[in-house]
């Protein structure tokens, strides 16, 4: 609202005064007046010589010159309403020429009295009655006979113009109100469309910048977004999942059996599954790409399945060095094994010779061979990690003793660090598994206890029979591992950042050797630990009256 308050309505949506809003709003009625002059001229052409006809044409004249000619945008507002009330004056002179025939003149009053209903709530409902006043004019001033009763009629015409204008001045401001939320609305789904476009802008840069393939799927399983880095993987980029999927041929780890449609990513990812990190090759030219795909479900605001996301990622140079690493490996470990053995053949003959040797060389003798076997454990690890083919060839074999015989083997590494070794188990224990294979995990088990608790610690070595399983608990009091080691305790190579810089000797392969070892027999592996309060590592494995069953 204007600084005339109440009275006047102007700006906000209304476009500001000028000549051509002027005459818009005139127009109207002079063509309709125009159109009904002609039309009582065809009816009564006797009257076109009138000089009252012609002196009531002069107004309409005048008042449509002064619209073209003033220059209403350089004037107040205000001053524009004196058209309107000239137009109900004119109508009313211009109804008198004939006011029998002319009387439906009174009718063109609608037009200006819209005009004046939309400059105010009070002002034109109040400007009506002033213009209808104007009309009261003419008759009053050119009757003749004195007879004024045919004024009643204007007067009551007087009531019907205000609510005329009081009923158009509220559709008015309704639609004028209306009109304005819609534009409101209007800006802010245009922001919000300009806002969306950006963030598109913003996704397909971001997509389009990394070193990944990118592309989503709907809840159909047809493409709805690919990369540029995606694109250089597919011959095809439009359609179904089927034919997407058709167009990435990619194989196995081997690089040669190709993935069949159900285990395509793409196909996975369509059925809505969720997956990370499967390893796949896609073959360019003579060369293979190395592929981790993973992929993400999209829902809805229900939890409807609406589609995944899918990511490629090229590993290609990290499975190299990963290979590089495991062929450096065995073939270090291989030259290694060989004069091992060869060391430990030569020191078995000498301590089982016809020497007569000093008990001192004779326990220096101990410790190499003690050390040697412990190099040749590593070396062998290293060669099954490698390898990843554990050959087990279990039988019906007492259990008890074998730990026995492991805790008698780590006793004195227990005294050297001054580690208390425990072993609490039944008499006896018949497992179906692999006594040397077996033996060679639970070693590694109880070193790592050993060598991970403090000094005056313990080391305790458990077993016991369920139903089905023989379970056996390694445990120590030393430091303990976060949630963070715990996730990659069976890592290959690992190694806790606290035990990595300090004397507690290992490569980081005992634990995953002995699960490979276990789970060969059919069993599990598994680790409970905090940090400070220690670790226990439990291995079940099955026992005779199990496998007999199976």
């Amino acid at each position: 609202m204007h600084a005339s308050g109440f009275l006047f309505e102007w700006g906000g949506d209304v476009p500001p005064l000028s000549r051509r809003r002027v005459l818009l709003y005139q127009l109207p009625l002079s063509v309709t007046l125009l159109l009904l002059l002609v039309a009582y001229a065809m009816v009564n052409p006797s009257q076109l010589g009138d000089p009252r006809l012609h002196g009531s044409i002069i107004p309409h004249v005048i008042i449509v010159g002064l619209c073209f000619a003033v220059p209403w945008g350089r004037l107040p507002e205000p001053l524009s309403l004196l058209i309107p009330l000239l137009d109900m004056f004119a109508i009313g002179l211009s109804r008198e020429v004939d006011p029998h025939v002319l009387s439906a003149m009174s009718f063109l009053l609608i037009y200006p009295v819209v005009w004046l209903s939309t400059v105010g709530r009070v002002a034109g409902p109040a400007l009506t009655v002033i213009g209808t006043g104007l009309t009261l004019i003419p008759p009053l001033v050119l009757s003749v006979d004195g007879n004024h009763g045919s004024l009643v009629r204007p007067f009551l015409l007087t009531f019907v113009l205000v609510a005329i204008s009081i009923f158009t001045g509220i559709v008015y401001r309704s639609l004028r109100k209306k009109r304005r939320q819609i534009e409101a609305k209007d800006a802010e789904l245009q922001a919000l469309l300009r806002e969306a476009k950006q963030r598109e802008r913003l996704v397909n840069t971001i997509v389009n910048t990394v070193s990944v393939g990118v592309m989503a799927l709907d809840e159909q399983g047809n493409l709805l977004m690919v990369n540029n880095e995606q694109q250089e993987h597919m011959d095809c980029t439009t359609g179904p999942h089927q034919t997407l999927a058709a167009s990435m041929p990619i194989f196995a780890g081997d690089k040669s059996t190709p993935i069949s449609e159900a285990t395509h990513p793409i196909a996975r990812a369509a059925r809505g599954e969720t997956f990370a990190d499967q390893l796949v090759w896609l073959k360019r030219g003579d060369d293979g790409v190395a592929l981790a795909a993973t992929a993400r479900v999209m829902t809805d605001d229900t939890g409807k399945f609406a589609g995944s996301v899918l990511a490629f990622s090229d590993i290609t140079s990290l499975v190299t060095a990963l290979t590089a690493k495991d062929d450096f490996v065995e073939n270090v470990s291989h030259e290694l094994r060989t004069p091992l053995t060869s060391l430990l053949g030569y020191l078995e003959l000498v301590k089982d010779g016809p020497y007569s040797l000093p008990a001192d060389v004779t326990a220096y003798l101990d410790v190499v061979e003690r050390n040697g076997q412990r190099l040749l454990r590593l070396v062998t690890d290293l060669l099954d990690v490698v390898a990843d083919d554990i050959i087990v060839r279990p039988q019906p074999t007492d259990l008890a003793d074998l730990l026995e015989k492991s805790v008698a083997n780590a006793r004195p590494a227990a005294v050297a660090n001054k580690v208390q070794l425990v072993l609490d188990q039944p008499p006896s224990l018949t497992a179906f598994i692999d006594a040397d294979q077996i033996s060679r995990a639970i070693d590694n088990l109880i070193s790592n206890a050993i060598k991970f608790s403090p000094s005056g610690g313990t080391a305790t070595v458990s077993a016991k029979h369920t139903p089905d399983d023989i379970v056996i608990e390694i445990s120590d009091t030393g430091m303990g591992m976060s949630a963070d080691e715990r996730s990659q305790a069976f890592t290959k190579f690992f190694r806790s950042p606290a035990n990595s810089g300090s004397a507690i000797p290992g490569i980081g392969l005992g634990l995953l050797t002995s699960k490979s070892i276990v789970e060969c027999h059919g069993g599990t592996l598994a680790l409970t630990s905090a940090l400070g309060t220690g670790t226990t590592v439990i291995m079940t494995l099955p026992l005779m009256e199990r496998v007999a069953r199976t």
